[in-house]
Order: structure tokens, then C-alpha cells, then sequence
């Protein structure tokens, strides 16, 4: 429990009822219980401060004359995104390799495999990676690039996170990926 608030449990605990029916009853995946960023509640609170930044950052910066001058801070964040998904690439091969992964026709896992644990870890980064895609809405909304921040835009970092996080939850294996 992050927010001890009753009535925001409240919706935890509903949504946390949702997610079971909607998965057939399914248990979390043991590769990645008690990895940061794996409980529904944390997920929801990343998901709901996405869309308040979008809402509130967006509102603020109207008043706001000048862009911000984020040169560097962009240069830094694309170096990083950039040195992570070359890990995260380059793991993931070796971790399909490993496992014996073709391109096409995988069986489903049964999570017993000796490689699950190296895919559900690079599927885990792979989801936290997407809460810190975060920061390039933030930077376009600082920088005044509101044509940038479009519906398709918003939508689309919106609805990927919770769809990695039950993916990196509940079943973080390869056959995600190929």
C-alpha cells in the first residue's frame, strides 16, 4: 500500500478483482514478483501522474511566454534511451538464443525453462523503460511543442505501460517477443 487513502484502496482493490476475471484467475509470475514497479497500485499511480503531468503541464506552460532551453537535458535523455535499447536488444537476442527461440511457430512457455529468467528480467526493464518514456512528454510540453503532444501521441504512451506491466506481471516470457 503506497496511498493510504480508503477510497483510492478502494479502486486498487477493484481494479486488482478486474485484473484477476480478466486474466482467468492467473497469479502473478514468480520471475518478477517484488520487482519495483510490479504491483498494480505503483503502475496506476504512474499511469494517473502521466496524464495529470499531460494535463497540468500542458495548462501551466500556456501562461508561460518562452520554451524552456532543454537542449542537453534532450541530449542526455536520448543517449540514454538509446544506450538501453541497444541492451535491451542486444539481451534479447542472446536470451531468444539461449532459448532456443525461432521467428516464427514458439511454443508457449510453461515458465519452467532455464532461460525464463533472463527474458522475464529484460521484459521487466523493457516495461520500466516505457514510465521512463515519460520524461519525452514532459520535455515537449516544456519546451512549448504542444502540436507534439497529440491524442495518437498521448495514447499511445498511455495505454503501452499498463499493457507491458501485465505482460512483465503475469507472463514474461519470450513469446512476447517472437
Amino acid at each position: 500500500m503506497i496511498v493510504a487513502n480508503p477510497e483510492w484502496q478502494k479502486v486498487v482493490s477493484f481494479l486488482e478483482d478486474g485484473v484477476l476475471q480478466w486474466n482467468g484467475g492467473l497469479k502473478p509470475h514468480p520471475e518478477n514478483v517484488g520487482k519495483p514497479m510490479t504491483d498494480l497500485e505503483t503502475m496506476l499511480l504512474f499511469q494517473f501522474g502521466y496524464f495529470a503531468t499531460v494535463v497540468i503541464g500542458s495548462f501551466l506552460m500556456s501562461f508561460k511566454e518562452k520554451p524552456f532551453k532543454l537542449y542537453y537535458i534532450k541530449l542526455v535523455h536520448n543517449f540514454i534511451l538509446f544506450a538501453l535499447s541497444g541492451y535491451m536488444c542486444v539481451e534479447t537476442i542472446r536470451q531468444a538464443i539461449s532459448g532456443g527461440y525461432t521467428l516464427f511457430g514458439n511454443s508457449l512457455e510453461t515458465g519452467k525453462e532455464p532461460h525464463v529468467s533472463g527474458m522475464a528480467n529484460i521484459i521487466w526493464i523493457f516495461y520500466v523503460s516505457k514510465a521512463y518514456e515519460f520524461v519525452d512528454t514532459l520535455i515537449m510540453i516544456l519546451g512549448k511543442k504542444h502540436q507534439q503532444v497529440s491524442v495518437l501521441h498521448v495514447y499511445h504512451h498511455g495505454s503501452i505501460f499498463p499493457v507491458w506491466w501485465a505482460i512483465a506481471v503475469y507472463a514474461p516470457g519470450g513469446g512476447k517477443l517472437y
